[in-house]
């Protein structure tokens, strides 16, 4: 039995798209659908409520309202959830037809799964090169070779959730996929990837609200590096900080265009990033640079 566990805030009209592509999904197993709830979904029961996917699987929309965030959406949905493999995905995305069925072909192997994202399809050429993504499988720069997922597209056996416990809610605008990616390893546990299981990911639609979430993702990420500061993080050398700041804030713009090494939307989201570092390092008292 899998649950797949979509937190939802705000997530009118896109989740009804997501809702498409799980009601064609390959895979043949015994699953169901819990939509947390947490708020400004007004009409969500209504938009559903004729939704091919009920011809397919069971939906249930739970109520996660009584707190902030997507981890405390997670974990109310998790503790709705009636399966024993518990994957998470969002609900402005849209899962490939053969992302369930890799991702369980794969799950008892390991005790969480990754899977890919891709950008290609929902977003504009100006939004993919504004921020272009990696995948989990690309990203091994992190301290003591830990495995990492994205919260996006991950499936973690119901056991283990219970073990490591809750996601947690202080992580309100990022950095809480990676948060507990460390602690299902720090526990003993493994993480895989399936690069096969494959979801389309949406990236904000303007500029200004991708620079906003990357500031947000800066902030959040000082406190990762407080939560886990017992790790050797290797990014925290003020003067190597100095040097990228001059050269993304100041060089950057002053150049002729074909000596910038970023577009303009790049230098944008990396200036907001780097102000986020610096407002995270002070509210959580960190080196985060």
């Amino acid at each position: 039995m899998v649950s797949v566990v979509i937190p939802a805030y705000g997530a009118l009209p896109y989740i009804t798209e997501q809702l498409d592509a799980l009601a064609n999904q390959t895979y043949t197993g015994a699953w169901e659908i819990v939509i947390s709830d947490n708020g400004h979904n007004e009409g969500l029961a209504e938009a559903i409520a004729d939704h091919p996917i009920h011809l397919v699987t069971d939906v249930r929309i739970v109520d996660s309202t009584d707190g902030r965030g997507v981890c405390h959406a997670r974990n109310v949905g998790f503790r709705a959830a009636r399966g024993d493999l518990i994957a998470f995905v969002d609900a402005d995305d849209q899962a490939r037809p053969d992302w369930l069925a890799a991702i369980s072909e794969r799950a008892p192997y390991f005790d969480a799964m990754s899977g890919s994202r891709d950008i290609t399809k929902l977003n504009s050429p100006r939004a993919q090169a504004w921020r272009p993504v990696k995948n989990s499988e690309d990203v091994f720069e992190f301290p003591g070779s830990y495995r990492i997922f994205f919260g996006a597209n991950v499936a973690i056996w119901r056991d283990v959730l219970e073990t490591v416990g809750e996601w947690d809610t202080d992580f309100i605008a990022g950095s809480d996929d990676l948060d507990y990616a460390f602690r299902i390893q720090q526990a003993g546990f493994t993480i895989g990837h399936v690069h096969s299981a494959c979801v389309d990911y949406r990236l904000r639609e303007t500029l200004l609200s991708s620079c906003r979430q990357m500031h947000n993702y800066a902030i959040m990420d000082a406190l990762l590096h407080q939560k886990h500061r017992d790790l050797n993080w290797h990014n925290n050398d003020p003067k190597m900080f100095a040097l990228n700041a001059l050269s993304v804030v100041i060089y950057n713009p002053l150049v002729p265009n074909r000596w910038r090494p970023y577009s303009r939307g790049q230098w944008a989201l990396r200036v907001a990033f780097l102000a986020g570092r610096v407002r995270g390092s002070i509210r959580y008292r960190t080196l985060t640079l």
